[in-house]
């Protein structure tokens, strides 16, 4: 789903400080946990797992001073300014709206939801509460890719026209996450959602659009192994998008 989200409140203008509260404490967020150490004005205060073994191996590693065994502790806890969710992919939407309804920020691991409905159930939660929700894609940040959105915007290259990409690559999927369905495996929502941001950010974050036609090559175990999809944006922009688990490594932009 592509989605227009209102901005809410969280600004290091209000904020000297930005206190997280690590929602998970699997591989993905041991990745996070170390780039937050690193950063300025960010401060790890809170971690919440499903067990107090596991939130306080996790704070042990990373000094962190409060520790909850459960994720409705965490979220109730006032030291936090702001969730960020690691768990697996089908408990986004309950520990975004968990974290929402608490009146916590959020700040969630790709993919941001299964599908458009839980999506939407998200946003009006961010609304109604006066919350940021942001999905983790983190090319968002990423200096090259925001100076060439902003090429791009301004209009340097003149109107655009077409926007083509890839994101595929080859890999040994038994017994990982992406090869099960249940789990939301599968390329187009595994690196799907870095495209589908980037029209976003090529076109000024609003984008309407109409789906041409979506191609997918299935795998044993239900899944899509690769998954190529033709757009119009913005009823002249023609896009195109290929995802794939099973083809030669690729990365590509063209505008």
């Amino acid at each position: 789903a592509i989605c227009k989200l209102r901005i809410y409140g969280l600004s290091m203008s209000k904020y000297e400080q930005v206190n997280w509260g690590f929602l998970g404490t699997g591989l993905i967020a041991d990745w996070m946990a170390n780039d937050l150490k690193t950063t300025k004005n960010i401060n790890i205060a809170a971690v919440g797992s499903r067990s107090i073994e596991n939130a306080n191996r996790f704070g042990d590693k990373y000094n962190i001073k409060n520790r909850h065994a459960s994720y409705e502790a965490l979220v109730l806890d006032p030291q936090v300014d702001a969730i960020y969710i690691a768990t697996p992919h089908p408990w986004h939407v309950d520990h975004v709206l968990l974290a929402l309804n608490a009146g916590k920020h959020v700040l969630c691991e790709k993919p941001l939801a299964l599908n458009a409905d839980e999506v939407r159930i998200m946003l009006s939660a961010a609304e109604r509460n006066q919350r940021l929700l942001v999905e983790a894609v983190w090319t968002r940040w990423q200096p090259r890719m925001q100076r060439m959105a902003e090429i791009v915007r301004r209009g340097d290259i003149g109107d655009v026209r077409r926007i083509s990409t890839a994101f595929t690559f080859q890999g040994d999927l038994a017994g990982n996450y992406r090869s099960d369905p249940d789990m939301g495996g599968g390329a187009l929502l595994d690196v799907g959602c870095y495209q589908a941001h980037l029209w976003l950010m090529l076109l000024g974050e609003t984008v309407d659009y109409s789906i041409e036609s979506v191609e997918r090559t299935e795998g044993a175990t239900g899944i899509d192994l690769t998954t190529s999809v033709v757009a119009t944006l913005n009823d002249s922009v023609r896009a195109d998008a290929l995802c794939s688990f099973d083809m030669a490594p690729e990365q590509r932009i063209a505008v």
